[in-house]
């Protein structure tokens, strides 16, 4: 890394007793190349594990990232959750287990208050409406 390199902010960022790394994000505006931009989050989270010396040991902690959106992502289905895992194209089988992308669009949240019956459904809608609770 030198002065020049781009900075790296997260809105929240924690890791674990044995390392493993969250990297949390929350966009309430569309960003063109928020997609580019996980990517460079979670990458760089990864990067930043190597040792340096000729004895490195290649124990990567996995690194997480779980992004809420109030807009939905350019030519991707509209869910709710989109989680992107390193795998196979053609078999599917998972390649490591090391880097996981977790988008959550929150104009796909769709029930009313009275429809939320787990937890994940009352943190989402508290956070989809934020503004007016």
């Amino acid at each position: 890394e030198y002065m020049g390199d781009r900075g790296v902010i997260y809105d929240i960022y924690c890791t674990t007793e044995n390392g493993e790394q969250f990297i949390v994000e929350m966009q309430n505006r569309q960003q063109v190349n928020f997609r580019e931009r996980a990517l460079y989050y979670l990458s760089h989270a990864v990067s930043r594990q190597g040792e340096k010396g000729a004895d490195w040991r290649f124990n990567l902690k996995a690194v997480y990232g779980v992004f809420f959106m109030n807009f939905r992502l350019e030519n991707m289905p509209h869910k709710l959750r989109t989680d992107i895992v390193l795998s196979d194209r053609d078999t599917h089988e998972q390649f490591s287990d090391k880097l996981r992308f977790i988008f959550i669009e929150l104009p796909s949240f769709r029930k009313e208050e009275a429809e939320c019956v787990t937890d994940f459904d009352r943190w989402i809608y508290v956070l989809k409406n934020m503004e007016t609770l």
